[in-house]
């Protein structure tokens, strides 16, 4: 737990969502959107993400604007790495632990273990689509 009584995972999934949100209504604003009903996300897996507390934090944010009750799809994009060490290239495995949340988890090649990499996919937090009412 923070020092504010919650989880650094909550945390930040509530600065990812803030961050979508503020670009999902500015580019609303600039298309004059009156009602925002759909959001599509990219989100990669190396984000370490998780996509139950986004589309939570994305309806609780959006209250009291026009993307208030938007519907969150979510797709999720694998990783792809390419090894400097060893010419490995392909996906890399996460253990999913709940260490990898509160540090920054050391990538390495599974292959040869060298931290030498190079991430091609995977670190994506995107806002791919806006579906509204004009």
């Amino acid at each position: 737990m923070n020092r504010n009584g919650t989880s650094g995972e909550i945390m930040h999934e509530i600065s990812m969502s803030e961050k979508a949100l503020t670009i999902i209504l500015d580019e609303s604003r600039k298309k004059k959107i009156k009602k925002i009903k759909r959001v599509h996300l990219v989100i990669g897996s190396l984000t370490l993400l998780n996509h139950d507390q986004i589309r939570f934090w994305l309806k609780e944010l959006s209250k009291g604007t026009i993307a208030e009750g938007l519907d969150v799809k979510i797709k999720k994009q694998d990783s792809e790495i390419r090894c400097r060490s060893c010419e490995y290239s392909g996906e890399l495995e996460l253990r999913n632990s709940a260490a990898d949340h509160f540090f920054i988890p050391a990538f390495m090649c599974p292959e040869c273990k060298s931290s030498e990499i190079d991430i091609k996919k995977g670190n994506e937090f995107e806002v791919e689509k806006i579906i509204a009412d004009k």
